[in-house]
Parts: structure tokens; C-alpha cells; sequence
């Protein structure tokens, strides 16, 4: 338990010192998601309630977010709307209380969620229906529109009518019509918190056409399957016409949500309006295993799990797309709902679960990852019968199930160790660049520099460094690298300067550019240093991550120059407005970078303020990217530095 504990707090502490660096939308390359040009792997949860949890429980969801971050869960799966229904096992309340009445509050709670998510850089999958009830969903729409009863599979026990009834949701013109209305009202939203239009919010990786969609029932018919497949193909290129940023996902089961059909599951994502796959798996509900006699049903239950893992994959490579299992579940010991009963044999299972996805995915199969169903967090069942009703907490499990039945909760330590274990190891395998207090040189191929420009612009450095006869040596990145030379030649040119700075360095390339570049040979009497804005950019990185990053170039420094004065610069103001949120982490670094300063060795400066405006605006004059100094920016931080530089290098 005080494993988790510790993970947690590690979490609070870098959640809550600033925000995260915004980052690029989701991407498909191939077979495998991408962001910010590098592979993109999905550690994720369910976690359906999440706008819910925005409207009147917003220190438990900052409290939730902060503890699957602690994780390495970088993606949630969540309910983007409800329906208003009389059934018992739906939720309530829900966000389209009639055909073109929208709940405000509980969008109000979803704008909440997305602006904490994009804090901690995660992102999001919003689904904007449900073929089943616990949502109100599809049948709710019949409802509506047929005037027929929306059907409650939990009451009349007839799944086969149900599931027949509610694919009749896909031909209904005036369904389908005000379902475009609520896709339009959420896709066109502009976030009340964060002032930025959901179509242009990186934090989103997905719209989701519905949860677990399905023909109809196990006999579904060749129109049926045909009505089917329109429907997904002509939806999701709805959904592009509004957007043009995000993936578009179906929220497939897979073959169990295809009638069992592999050619209906083919035919109805081949479509280039579908970016990539999904598939569930659900060994008890599917009737492979039986929880009360777990041994007995576990070889076969272990068998055909298998099977389906690798067979949808499979089914991917045909369609060179990526595929997500974004379901999964099995209940606790003794077919338990009680928080007290171990979970030896779910872990059992997830651990099977897990170690398929990173072993086809090492191999460069087009697995991109899990959501596990589902995070149950900090809520507990209320009643003595485990059932929802509305005032109780939300956990992992909808109303139409058991609350505790496979809800992942906060006390649960053997499962959140395991999540943790393999999301490290797809993180790792995401190739994500080593960013911070890991020396690497560069090994990403950019727009704007290609490696092999990198390289080059390093060892004319090494032959810098090899010449030597250097008394002011500045290091750090484009920024610095940028320098208006009759500037540097007029301000700095008395002091024999070098200048080993490379655009798009993080503090780990410029670790390994000093610890490989002969960069030891020189003896400077002063290093200007001015590094960290790119762990944000390119790494992103929290304050805390990009402080760890500053702090191990600095000591690298005082190691290989040990009569040298530093001049730690504090990160340059990024971003034209003073209300940007980039500003804060800006902010945040700053303030711990200025513990390095001795007073004997290092000295920390912040310039920042006069690169802005009275009412801290940056004006283009000064940075016309609001990043890098045009001339006069570069004139007002030498004009900045040079007192500075003259008493250190005395």
C-alpha cells in the first residue's frame, strides 16, 4: 500500500506545480498512432463518469486524475453524452434531457474534465452514444422518436429483442437526425474553462461514434449488417466534416460485437473514415468463464481470450490500421463485489491481457495499446446489494451492473502495480524521446532539422571545442544558437565567445553534447546557460521533469568547469498572451531553477519581464513567434546580460 501511496503523491506533486505542455493531436502513421512525431502507445482506463465527476465532485476527479497519471495512464475512455430515460438502470441525470435540450451543467463538468486532463497531458476518447441502456442510448432515441418503450435488458431479461430492437436506432431518420444535432452541439463546443473549441483541443484523440454499436443481435441479417456498416461509414464522415483534427474510432466489441461475423467487422472499418480499430474482450460475460469455479473454466477461458487477442490484431494488419483493446474485465475473487475480496485472479488474467499487447507490439504489430474497464478510483458501493442509485458514487461500473463488479478502485495495490508495470514497459517501447537528466543525442527526424543537420551543426562543434581558446561560452538551444551575430560580435566579442547551442536540444541532447563533443577540453571563464523550454515542447515535460533536466546540465557544468561562473538564464516568456497556460509552467520552472544559484558559482538571472509588454503580452517586435528573439529581442537580452557577463568574467 505505501508503494501506491508513494506513486500518488508523486503524482500531486507534479500535477499541481503547473500545467502540461500542449502537444499535437493524435495522429495515424501506418499502423500505429503518432504524437508529436514520435509512436504513440495507449495506457489507458475507463472512466465513463469522468464529466460527471466535473460537475459537483471536482476535487475527487482532480484527486483521480492525478493517481492514474501517477500510473503512466495517458488516455481515458469516457462517456461524452446521456440520455434522458425513466429506465432504473440508466444514469442519471443525463446531458440531452429531450430531442434538442441540453444539460449546460454536466457539459460544464465535461469542459472541467478535458481542461484538468490537458494539465496532465493526457488524452481522451469522448463516445457520443451507447447501444446499451445504462446511458439511456439508442433504445432512448426509439423512444423518442417511435413512441415505443425504451427497452431494459436488465428487466425483461431478453437480450436477443433487445439488441435486434435497438439496431432499428440505425434506419430511423429523426433518430439519426437529432443524433447528428448532439454530435454537432459536443464537436462545435467551445470549453467554457479553457476558452478553446473542442474541435481544436489536442487533448482529444477520438470521437467515438457509440459504445459497443452492434447490427443487432447473434442472427443478424444480411440488410441488417448492410444498414450497419452504412451507418458507421457515413457517421464518422459526418464527424470529419465537423473536425478535421481528430481520429474518428466505431467503439467496436470486435467479432462479439459483429455477430461473429470477420467479414462484417472488416467491411465496416475499411472505410478511410474509420482511423483505427477497437475491440472488447469480456471472458465472463461472454459465458468462457465462470468466477465460481475459476480453476475449472480458466484453461478455456485463457485459450479463446488468446485467440481473440491475437486474431483482431491479426484482422488489423489486413486493414493496415491500428487497433486499440479498449475493454477489458474480469470481477474479483469469489465473484465478489466487495472491495475487501482479493483480486488474485483478475490480475491473474490482466497480466495474460497485458503481456500479449506488449508482446505483438514489441514485435511492430499494429497493437496501440489498452484501456482496462475500468477505473473505480476513490468511489465505493453504497448499498448492502451493490446497486446504483442516483446521489451514490460513480464508480468503474454503469448502473446496469453491480457497483465493485469490475471496477479497478484505489486500494486495489496489486492491480494498479501491474498497470504500472506494463505501462512502463509501452511507454518505453513509444520511443519516447530521453528527455530530462538522460543523456541522448538527437534521434528524431524533424520538419525543420533532419538528424543528419544535427549532426553536422554537433561536430562543428567538436571541432569548436577542439580548437579551444574560449573565455564565454554560452550553451542551450535554438535560442541561443539564434543569435544576430553583429549583436554577439558587438556586445560579446572582447571575451573570445563560443556558442554550442542547437535548435530543439532538450537538456538531455545537450547532456550528451557536453559529456561527447570535447566540450571538457575547453576552459571557459564564464558559461552563459539558457535551456528547458523544449522538455516542454518536444518532451513534454512537467516543471518538475524540466527542473530535473536544468539541474543535471547545471552540475555537469560546475563538474567540467570547475573555475567557471554560470549564468543560469530563467526561461525565456513562451506564448503571445500572459494568460496562456504555457506561461505558468514557464513560471513554475523559473521559480525552481532559481534554487541553483549560490551566489559563488551560479547565478541566476530572469530577464523575462522585459521581453513583455505592460500588460504582459510578448509583441511580435520582440519575438515574432512568440518563442524565439527577433534582433531586438536579441538586443534587449544582451543589453540585459552584459553588465552581468563583464563583473563574472572579471
Amino acid at each position: 500500500m505505501k508503494q501506491i501511496h508513494r506513486l500518488f503523491s508523486v503524482a500531486l506533486m507534479l500535477c499541481v506545480c503547473g500545467l502540461a505542455a500542449a502537444a499535437d493531436f493524435v495522429g495515424v502513421k501506418g499502423t500505429h498512432f503518432v504524437r508529436d512525431e514520435q509512436p504513440y502507445y495507449i495506457v489507458g482506463a475507463n472512466f465513463w463518469y469522468g464529466g460527471y465527476l466535473g460537475v459537483g465532485e471536482r476535487a475527487r476527479l482532480v484527486k483521480e486524475l492525478d493517481n492514474m497519471h501517477a500510473l503512466g495512464i495517458n488516455n481515458l475512455r469516457v462517456l461524452a453524452v446521456s440520455e434522458k430515460t425513466e429506465m432504473k438502470s440508466a444514469v442519471s441525470p443525463a446531458s440531452t434531457t429531450a430531442p434538442g435540450r441540453y444539460d449546460e451543467n454536466l457539459l460544464v463538468g465535461l469542459d472541467f474534465l478535458m481542461a484538468e486532463v490537458a494539465k496532465r497531458d493526457m488524452t481522451v476518447v469522448l463516445y457520443l452514444n451507447n447501444f446499451w441502456q445504462w446511458s439511456g442510448g439508442m433504445t432512448q432515441y426509439l423512444n423518442w422518436f417511435e413512441g415505443t418503450p425504451a427497452l431494459d435488458p436488465n428487466v425483461t431479461k431478453d437480450y436477443d429483442t433487445y439488441m435486434r430492437k435497438t439496431a432499428t436506432f440505425y434506419r430511423n431518420a429523426a433518430a439519426q437526425a437529432e443524433y447528428r444535432k448532439v454530435i454537432a452541439s459536443i464537436v462545435k463546443r467551445v470549453n467554457t474553462i479553457t476558452g478553446k473549441p473542442y474541435s481544436e483541443d489536442a487533448s482529444i484523440m477520438s470521437w467515438q461514434l457509440a459504445n459497443e454499436p452492434r447490427p443487432g443481435n447473434g442472427k443478424a441479417t444480411a440488410d441488417e449488417k448492410a444498414v450497419y456498416v452504412k451507418w458507421i461509414d457515413d457517421t464518422a464522415g459526418y464527424i470529419h466534416t465537423l473536425d478535421k483534427n481528430h481520429l474518428v474510432s466505431s467503439g467496436s466489441e470486435g467479432l462479439a460485437g459483429s455477430a461473429r461475423d470477420e467479414q462484417l467487422f472488416l467491411e465496416s472499418h475499411k472505410t478511410p473514415r474509420i482511423d483505427y480499430l477497437t475491440y472488447h474482450l469480456w471472458p465472463k460475460n461472454w459465458g468462457w468463464f465462470d468466477s465460481k469455479n475459476p480453476e475449472g473454466s480458466w484453461d478455456g477461458a485463457l485459450a479463446k481470450s488468446r485467440d481473440y487477442l491475437n486474431s483482431h490484431i491479426d484482422l488489423a494488419k489486413k486493414l493496415n490500421k491500428p487497433i486499440v483493446l479498449e475493454e477489458f474485465g474480469l470481477d474479483r475473487d469469489g465473484a465478489s463485489f466487495s472491495i475487501k475480496a482479493t483480486t488474485k485472479i483478475r490480475d491473474r488474467f490482466y497480466r495474460e491481457v497485458f503481456e500479449i499487447i506488449s508482446q505483438r507490439a514489441r514485435k511492430g504489430d499494429p497493437i496501440a495499446g489498452f484501456n482496462f474497464w475500468a477505473w473505480g478510483g476513490a468511489g465505493r458501493a453504497a448499498n448492502a446489494d451493490y446497486w446504483w442509485k442516483p446521489g451514490n458514487d460513480f464508480v468503474g461500473d454503469p448502473p446496469q451492473e453491480e457497483q465493485g463488479l469490475y471496477s479497478v478502485f484505489d486500494s486495489d495495490v496489486s492491480s494498479l502495480l501491474l498497470i504500472k508495470e506494463y505501462a512502463d514497459q509501452l511507454h518505453a517501447l513509444g520511443g519516447a524521446i530521453a528527455c530530462g537528466t538522460t543523456p541522448a543525442p538527437r534521434v528524431k527526424e524533424h520538419s525543420w532539422m533532419s538528424v543528419a543537420r544535427w549532426n553536422e551543426l554537433y561536430q562543428a562543434q567538436v571541432a569548436v571545442a577542439d580548437k579551444g581558446g574560449v573565455d564565454l561560452l554560452f550553451v542551450g538551444d535554438s535560442i541561443t544558437a539564434g543569435w544576430n551575430k553583429q549583436i554577439w560580435d558587438k556586445s560579446f566579442g572582447a571575451w573570445r565567445p563560443a556558442n554550442l547551442a542547437i535548435g530543439g536540444d532538450h537538456t538531455g541532447n545537450l547532456l550528451w553534447r557536453l559529456q561527447n563533443g570535447h566540450a571538457d577540453k575547453l576552459r571557459p571563464k564564464v558559461v552563459v546557460l539558457l535551456i528547458g523550454v523544449n522538455n516542454f515542447i518536444h518532451c513534454r515535460a512537467t516543471p518538475a521533469e524540466a527542473y530535473a533536466g536544468v539541474r543535471a546540465v547545471v552540475t555537469q557544468l560546475r563538474a567540467m568547469y570547475p573555475d567557471a561562473r554560470i549564468l543560469l538564464n530563467a526561461v525565456l516568456p513562451w506564448e503571445k498572451s500572459a494568460q496562456n497556460p504555457r506561461r505558468a509552467q514557464v513560471s513554475e520552472l523559473n521559480r525552481m531553477i532559481a534554487r541553483l544559484d549560490d551566489g559563488k558559482r551560479v547565478f541566476f538571472r530572469d530577464y523575462g519581464a522585459r521581453f513583455v509588454q505592460p500588460n504582459g503580452d510578448i509583441s511580435p517586435e520582440v519575438m515574432a513567434d512568440s518563442l524565439h528573439p527577433t534582433a531586438k529581442g536579441y538586443q534587449i537580452w544582451a543589453d540585459a546580460m552584459l553588465p552581468e557577463v563583464t563583473e563574472l568574467i572579471k
